[in-house]
């Protein structure tokens, strides 16, 4: 079994900068993550051990699906914090393959997007594509929790 650190931002490799003056050296990302697949095609075992602030939606999305498409046996534990999209990643893994420690946090919230000026047409439509990765992510946790999507997005209001 291989184990990993996620204990970096999710985010896309070209957007790395952005993290080192919030002290992060690096992030967990796609590319990241398929490297270490190609890079150890003989392994089936992978164990992810979560102490991460969350981050980027999209990247989060891709590595999801790239856990969950890649055949391996994906295994989480939440070693400290898991929040935010870490939450998506954990559940990547099946149920009974998700564990935590004692001390653990976790949070789930409402997607946070960047509205930039602009014409109201181009700030509803930056609106819209927050609202269906939201729906995205509450999609993936009704699937893989035992939970409604009703109870999951009241949760997240709470955490505004």
């Amino acid at each position: 079994m291989i184990e990993v650190k996620l204990h970096n931002p999710v985010a896309n490799e070209s957007r790395a900068w952005m993290y080192w003056w919030d002290g992060y050296e690096g992030v967990f990302s796609l590319e990241f993550v398929q490297s270490l697949f190609k890079n150890n095609p003989a392994e089936t075992d992978f164990k992810f051990n979560i102490h991460c602030p969350g981050g980027e939606v999209q990247e989060g999305l891709a590595i999801y699906d790239c856990l969950r498409t890649s055949g391996k046996n994906i295994y989480m534990n939440i070693e400290g914090d898991c929040h935010s999209m870490a939450v998506a990643l954990l559940l990547a893994a099946p149920k009974e393959n998700r564990s935590a420690n004692p001390n653990c946090t976790a949070l789930i919230h409402k997607v946070y997007g960047c509205a930039y000026s602009g014409t109201a047409d181009e700030l509803e439509a930056q609106a819209a594509e927050t609202r269906m990765l939201q729906n995205k992510i509450l999609d993936i946790y009704a699937d893989r929790t035992d939970m409604s999507r009703e109870e999951l997005e009241a949760i997240m209001n709470k955490q505004i």
